[in-house]
């Protein structure tokens, strides 16, 4: 018995249609999502409360900063017992510090002088531009039928 190739593609299209529906297992959506999604190693900095994340940063800070101003007055009292490769470390602490101070007072005066005449400017600018907004809109929605925002 030969058949028709369109014969022979009903058939099986039939045969298959006929077959009960196969579902996967309630376990595997999550399988799948567990072997997808990458393992956390403890909790990432951004994952942390704000609070703590400030609270964090301000250590350091004080910490780098007690260090700094700290090291050279603790290489003064003693001196003598310290190695040299610390006493220099002190001298190089030391004139990291001065520079710092330096460059903190630079942008002080750069913010004082250039930068705060500007943002001045701009928020004033930007205020007029907002209120231009809000009477062009006051406007709108006294002349447009049905009002600006429809």
């Amino acid at each position: 018995m030969s058949l028709d190739p369109d014969d022979l593609e009903r058939r099986v299209h039939r045969a298959l249609a006929e077959l009960p529906a196969v579902r996967a297992p309630r376990t595997l959506r999550g399988r799948v999502a567990a072997a997808v999604s990458p393992t956390v190693v403890g909790h990432p900095w951004f994952t942390w409360p704000w609070p703590v994340q400030v609270a964090v940063v301000l250590a350091a800070a004080a910490a780098v900063t007690g260090v700094a101003w700290g090291w050279p007055m603790a290489m003064a009292l003693i001196g003598g017992v310290v190695p040299e490769f610390l006493q220099t470390g002190a001298g190089h602490v030391g004139s990291a510090a001065e520079t710092s101070a330096v460059l903190v007072r630079l942008l002080q005066l750069t913010w004082m002088s250039v930068v705060a005449p500007i943002a001045r400017i701009v928020l004033v600018l930007s205020l007029l531009l907002c209120a231009a907004c809000a009477l062009c809109l006051a406007a709108l929605s006294r002349v447009a039928p049905g009002g600006a925002s429809q």
